[in-house]
C-alpha cells in the first residue's frame, strides 16, 4: 500500500508539472497574440475593398473569380481544368448567367434584357442554335443554323 501511495504521488507531481508547463505555454501564446494585435498585425476588418477577387482550391488552382468590369460586376465558377463553367453578369441593363460545357463553351444562357426575358442555347462549338424569349408580353422561339442565321421563328 505504501508503493501505491508513493506512485500516485509522483504521478500527482508530474501531473503538476506538466499543468505548470502547459500554462506557462497558453501564457506566451497569449501574449503573442495580443503583441501581434498591439503592433497592428492582426486587423479585424469588416470589409475588403478590391476590383478582383479569385477564389482556389486546396492546390492553389482558381475555382471562381469576382471582378468588377466596366460594364458591371461577374462572377464566374471554373473547373477543375481552369475552363469557365457558370457565369454571373449583371449591367446597367441585363442580369444574366450562362452555362459553359467542360471545354469553357457557352452552351445555355439566361438573360433578362431590360424588358426581354430569354433563354438561348448554343451548340458545342459555341454558335446560337435556339432562343426563346418573351418579349411585350409575346413568346416567342427561334431556330438558328450553324453560322447563327434565323432559319425559323414561331409564332
Amino acid at each position: 500500500m505504501g508503493e501505491d501511495l508513493q506512485s500516485l504521488s509522483r504521478r500527482i507531481k508530474r501531473l503538476e508539472e506538466e499543468n505548470f508547463k502547459l500554462r506557462v505555454v497558453l501564457l506566451f501564446v497569449l501574449l503573442g497574440v495580443f503583441a501581434l494585435g498591439f503592433l497592428g498585425f492582426v486587423r479585424w476588418n469588416r470589409e475588403i475593398v478590391a476590383e478582383r477577387f479569385v477564389l482556389v482550391d486546396s492546390l492553389g488552382n482558381a475555382r471562381a473569380t469576382l471582378s468588377s468590369a466596366p460594364e458591371g460586376p461577374v462572377l464566374a465558377f471554373l473547373g477543375p481544368d481552369g475552363n469557365m463553367r457558370m457565369a454571373m453578369v449583371l449591367t446597367e441593363d441585363m442580369a444574366g448567367i450562362a452555362l459553359c460545357d467542360t471545354h469553357g463553351v457557352p452552351r445555355m444562357g439566361i438573360a433578362l434584357v431590360e424588358e426581354i426575358a430569354g433563354i438561348a442555347f448554343g451548340d458545342p462549338g459555341g454558335s446560337l442554335r435556339m432562343g426563346m424569349a418573351l418579349a411585350e408580353g409575346e413568346p416567342v422561339i427561334g431556330f438558328y443554323d450553324a453560322q447563327g442565321n434565323l432559319i425559323r421563328q414561331l409564332p
